[in-house]
């Protein structure tokens, strides 16, 4: 099924641009460069050129993908502590993300690339592989909002469905259940 971008925001860090009418492929890869850089990666595949797009900081920042009614695709905060390698940490090389269905991992999510020329613009990671999520989620925070409204704060994400929502049950209010899973 192919994906139509148009109306999606691209955050990076105060940074934002929504999308033009874009339509993606199924299993294929778009890369989002500054107009200037558009040479440097126009051999490796398909390209949005942005203008005034701005260079992603090697030390931490935060990038998001927003799809057209608003909702997070995926966002991440990130820092070169992830390279888990001094060498490619200072710089010339791109952080990749090792299992993109595990969105919840965080760092252990991440690492330098294993491509001699940095980075796989337009191809599947070079670190591309499996890596499960064997962490639950923790309770950290419940706060009261209304007497109808509570905020939950947990130490990773997770995807929260219809059904995941109406099976859970509030007791002691150092718990949550979900499904007869106490987090």
């Amino acid at each position: 099924k192919t994906l139509n971008l148009e109306n999606w925001k691209l955050s990076v860090n105060y940074y934002v641009k929504v999308f033009d009418d874009f339509v993606i492929q199924p299993f294929s890869y778009l890369i989002i460069c500054s107009e200037n850089n558009v040479q440097e990666f126009e051999n490796f595949g398909t390209i949005i050129p942005i203008s005034g797009f701005p260079a992603l900081p090697n030390a931490e920042g935060f990038i998001a993908l927003q799809d057209s009614a608003g909702n997070y695709v995926n966002q991440i905060n990130y820092s070169d502590s992830w390279y888990f390698n001094d060498e490619k940490s200072n710089g010339g090389w791109s952080l990749e993300i090792i299992d993109p269905d595990n969105t919840c991992s965080k760092s252990s999510n991440w690492k330098a690339s294993e491509s001699n020329i940095g980075g796989t613009p337009g191809y599947v990671n070079s670190v591309d592989g499996e890596n499960i999520d064997i962490t639950k989620p923790k309770l950290i925070q419940l706060l009261p909002l209304t007497t109808n409204e509570l905020l939950l704060e947990f130490s990773e994400c997770f995807e929260i469905s219809v059904k995941l929502l109406s099976s859970w049950a509030l007791g002691d209010p150092d718990f949550v259940v979900i499904q007869g899973e106490t987090l």
